[in-house]
């Protein structure tokens, strides 16, 4: 192990079939206090009768500034299931990013992809939410943000064709935008959007 805290990096050695050893740097997700696993959730929001998306927007250290995104975390120990909740862990963890930063819950929920890892240098794996007419819920009933989520601000009204120039125009990430991208795809499937 080369690092770990917020992210874990460690060396791992390949041998190729060369016969040459390849040296890799991978990340994974580091020691944060807690159970943190190497998964990670990311929910499109989307208002039928508006037909617009919500977005969230948060300070990103990797630009030094705020881009919009989606309503994303890890599965932790944090995310634990009432017994109203009969789902797994990663999806306990999407429902409960949705409060905590949309604050939203319910709706009618589709997965739209298996978990998947964001490049070949990190282990950590994607499972994108698409979450139809979610319900507001009270600030003071809301599940409580991250210390880090200090400033996220709740954008409504997000129509696809904002949401695309968004994408384009580099003002989403690109694990939000091709989560985003899942999102449409499927909501053109159920005639949301053409």
């Amino acid at each position: 192990m080369l690092y770990n805290r917020w992210r874990k990096l460690v060396n791992r050695q390949v041998q190729l079939p060369s016969k040459a050893i390849a040296d890799f740097e991978i990340v994974s997700q580091g020691d944060r206090g807690g159970t943190v696993s190497d998964e990670a959730v990311l929910v499109f929001v989307w208002n039928s009768e508006t037909k617009t998306a919500v977005l969230v927007r948060e300070y990103m250290p990797s630009v030094h500034g705020f881009m919009n995104g989606l309503a994303a975390g890890m599965v932790e120990d944090k995310h634990e299931s009432t017994e109203s909740e009969t789902s797994n862990a990663v999806e306990t963890a999407a429902k409960h990013e949705l409060e905590e930063e949309c604050r939203l819950k319910g709706g009618t929920w589709y997965r739209l992809c298996l978990p998947t890892v964001m490049d070949k240098y990190t282990t950590t794996r994607l499972s994108v939410y698409l979450v139809i007419d979610p319900e507001p819920i009270n600030e003071k009933d809301a599940k409580p943000r991250d210390e880090a989520e200090e400033g996220m601000q709740v954008v409504e009204g997000i129509s696809a064709s904002q949401l695309m120039s968004y994408i384009t125009s580099c003002e989403m990430t690109v694990v939000g935008g091709w989560a985003a991208q899942l999102a449409l795809s499927k909501l053109r499937e159920l005639g949301e959007v053409s």
